[in-house]
C-alpha cells in the first residue's frame, strides 16, 4: 500500500529553482539514462512535507499551508537538503536547512507563528453562565448557554435536552 498525501507543501520545480535543473538531475538519475530514478522527488517531497506536518499540523491546517509562501519556503529549503543527502554525501544547504527546522520547532511549542496563516484553533474569549440544577445526581453545575458566549466547544459544556412532564 502507497500512502499519499492529500497536501503537498514543495515541489520538484520549486526545489529545483535552489538547485537548477542540471544539478538536480545529477542527484536523481542513478543510471545516468537523462531521467530522474522513480518515485525520488515523490519520496523527497513526501518528506518534506511530512517534516513541515510534523510541527504545525496540531497548529494549522493543511490546505491553509498548502497556499502559505512561508510554509512553501520551509518546505522546498528541506526538500533541497534532502537532495543533497539523497547518496549519502554530507549535504548542502545545511545552514539553512537547520534554520527551518529551528523556526518550525519554534512553530510548533507555540513561541512562533507563521506570517500571514490563521491558526485552526478559536481564540474568541468565552464567558460561561452557570446555574445549579438539583434535578442531576452528578454534574450539578450546567452552562445556560442562551445566555453565555464563546460557542459552543468543547470550552464549554453544553446543557442536555432536559423536559419536564
Amino acid at each position: 500500500m502507497v500512502e499519499t498525501l492529500p497536501q503537498t507543501y514543495t515541489s520538484q520545480a520549486e526545489i529545483e529553482r535552489i538547485w537548477s535543473s542540471a544539478a538536480a538531475l545529477l542527484r536523481t538519475d542513478d543510471n545516468q539514462d537523462g531521467q530522474p530514478e522513480a518515485g525520488v522527488w515523490d519520496d523527497i517531497v513526501a518528506e518534506a512535507t511530512d517534516a513541515v506536518n510534523f510541527c504545525c499540523e496540531k497548529w494549522y491546517e493543511p490546505a491553509d499551508m498548502a497556499n502559505n509562501l512561508w510554509i512553501r519556503g520551509a518546505a522546498t529549503r528541506i526538500g533541497a537538503y534532502l537532495l543533497s543527502q539523497r547518496r549519502g554525501d554530507p549535504g548542502q544547504y545545511t545552514s539553512q536547512y537547520e534554520r527551518v527546522i529551528a523556526d518550525l520547532e519554534q512553530v510548533e511549542s507555540g513561541k512562533k507563528q507563521v506570517p500571514r496563516l490563521a491558526q485552526r484553533a478559536d481564540f474568541t474569549p468565552a464567558m460561561s453562565n452557570l446555574r445549579v440544577d438539583h434535578r442531576f445526581a452528578t454534574k450539578k453545575i450546567r452552562v445556560q448557554q442562551q445566555i453565555s458566549t464563546g460557542g459552543t466547544s468543547a470550552r464549554q459544556d453544553a446543557d442536555p435536552v432536559y423536559l419536564d412532564e
